[in-house]
């Protein structure tokens, strides 16, 4: 048995007791986010772990003497951003129940290329010849299906028209539009809609430039220095206002001084009781003034 501390929030440590076998899930679903499938219920967690007990899906429980309680529901809709394939099980009193078979943890192939069950499906069908292709080239795709393809889960928080876990790529994203929404009031989060951010970047509305003119999807990418290198293929260092002064300093400074990382008013984590806001680069492209140097 395996004892795991964990906050609860109010300050006070709890420790798991709940069994973790080797046929329960234990995978990586984001940079830093841990699940455990521990039954059928998922939920976040300031640690981060995920549960999965008892068909629902939450924080990873924490046990009060006799009693495992959730915290944090996750939706299916935010798991969708989380996951590859979750099947919700329809449930009048939660809103986080789903199958514990079929479960696909990470950002597959599939989110962004198509089913690949489809694709033998259509493969097998007599009628193959005059069927659309099921599997997609997203670099082949006009640009707003492109940034469709990113802002599933990279657009905002704005429902949905289809259901979780069934936008097909390629096809339009398609937004609900409801009286109650909350109306864009220009103070767009850097946590979420990085869509958002870079159409409003005069890089974006001046050029072709898409997601992918930056970033490779198939690997991680975390050094500034080489990502500032992309700026570098439309830009040049002697167009920057601080050249003159810095000279060959400012290579590999491109990102730090134009996409700065900025406190998050959405994603708050929980340490020993105290809220915790974390830091994400933002995507707006532009001159930062408070950050040009002296």
């Amino acid at each position: 048995r395996h004892g795991l501390l964990s906050n609860r929030g109010d300050g006070a440590r709890t420790r798991h007791v709940r069994p973790l076998r080797a046929h329960r899930l234990r995978d990586r679903l984001a940079e830093g986010t841990i699940v455990s499938l521990l039954g059928r219920r998922r939920s976040a967690v300031p640690a981060p772990r995920l549960a999965l007990d008892g068909g629902r899906v939450g924080e990873q429980p924490w046990v009060s003497g006799r009693k495992t309680q959730l915290r944090a529901p996750i939706p299916p809709r935010c798991l969708e951003c989380h996951a590859s394939w979750f099947e919700p099980v329809p449930d009048p009193t939660v809103i986080n129940r789903y199958r514990r078979t079929g479960a696909m943890l990470g950002i597959s192939c599939e989110t962004c290329h198509g089913s690949g069950r489809e694709h033998v499906r259509r493969a097998r069908s007599p009628l193959h010849p005059l069927l659309p292709r099921a599997i997609i080239s997203p670099a082949r795709l006009p640009r707003a299906r492109q940034l469709d393809e990113c802002a599933l889960c990279h657009g905002g928080t704005a429902a949905l028209r289809t259901p979780a876990f069934s936008q097909v790529p390629g096809q339009r994203l398609q937004r609900r539009h409801d009286l109650w929404t909350r109306p864009d009031t220009g103070e767009i989060d850097v946590h979420g809609n990085q869509v958002a951010l870079l159409e409003r970047s005069r890089c974006f509305r001046s050029s072709q430039m898409t997601c992918a003119t930056c970033h490779d999807v198939h690997r991680e990418q975390r050094d500034v220095v080489a990502l500032s290198g992309r700026c570098l293929t439309c830009h040049t260092l002697q167009s920057c206002g601080l050249f003159p002064r810095h000279g060959q300093e400012l290579a590999g400074r491109c990102v730090d001084c134009h996409m700065p990382a900025r406190t998050s008013t959405t994603l708050i984590s929980n340490y020993l009781g105290h809220p915790v806001r974390v830091q994400v680069r933002t995507h707006w492209i532009k001159v930062y003034p408070q950050l040009q140097s002296p």
